[in-house]
């Protein structure tokens, strides 16, 4: 198998980190996909669970698989790491350099599932220089107006522990870049360009409510994106298949 452990000194993190990079077996890959991984979970999980290794050697793919715990990929000071910054700007430097991988922004993919899914959809925005394209499979889509009624699901919890504790006082929308509708709409008034955009989410998940909201104010902003509601709850068995046919609407941009 073509699987890296790439460890160095994260500058935006201030401390050292590792990465998974999975590379096709033969010949230079053609596009990149940064993948990140939901809460709980880390850059194993994603290998053992979905079968990146024939990914990569399918679609001549790379694959960079960060380790970023439970940030929601959002800039927490030097204290407590910029990952924002780490997975929009260094990261991206750092393998491109170091694994020869394509400059463009057009063969560039940020995707994600769950806290992943809200990180690649606000990194996809906020960083779109380098981001051509967004996978977000049931992201956390935190900014929505049905986001509240989370604490009467199962996710009640991961709510209250993680969103609400990352976010802070920033878990009501506004002018800022935890924000990704606000990113969205500054790009559209800057006539930037918007990175292209698959959205997948099961039909028993909680979050299901929140990527409703989001396709449908993507919709009222005449923002092409493709979105896929299938059977499936918030879980690797879902996330596993809709990631392949993800891969397969990206290999054909």
């Amino acid at each position: 198998m073509a699987i890296h452990e790439l460890n160095f000194m994260a500058h935006s993190l201030m401390h050292p980190t590792t990465v998974k990079v999975v590379l096709p077996r033969i010949g230079r890959p053609e596009r990149t996909v940064y993948f990140l991984h939901g809460v709980v979970c880390d850059a194993q999980n994603v290998i053992d669970n979905i079968e990146i290794q024939y990914l990569a050697d399918k679609y001549n793919m790379a694959f960079v698989i960060p380790n970023c715990g439970n940030s929601f990929y959002i800039d927490h000071g030097p204290a407590f790491g910029n990952y924002g910054k780490f997975v929009g700007e260094e990261l991206v430097e750092v393998t491109r350099q170091r694994f020869g991988l394509s400059n463009s922004r057009e063969d560039t993919c940020i995707a994600g599932f769950s806290m992943g899914g809200y990180g690649a959809i606000r990194n996809g925005f906020k960083y779109y220089n380098n981001f051509g394209s967004i996978i977000a499979m049931s992201p956390a889509c935190l900014y929505e107006k049905s986001a509240p009624k989370l604490s009467e699901t199962k996710f009640a919890y991961f709510k209250k522990v993680f969103f609400d504790d990352v976010f802070k006082e920033k878990t009501v929308p506004g002018p800022f870049s935890e924000n990704y509708r606000y990113l969205l709409e500054q790009l559209v008034e800057d006539k930037k360009p918007v990175p292209k955009i698959y959205m997948t989410c099961g039909k028993e998940e909680p979050l299901l409510m929140l990527t409703d909201d989001f396709h449908d104010f993507l919709e009222e902003k005449n923002i092409e994106h493709k979105y896929i509601v299938g059977d499936g709850d918030h879980n690797w068995e879902q996330w596993s298949k809709v990631f392949m046919k993800a891969v397969e609407w990206l290999a054909e941009l």
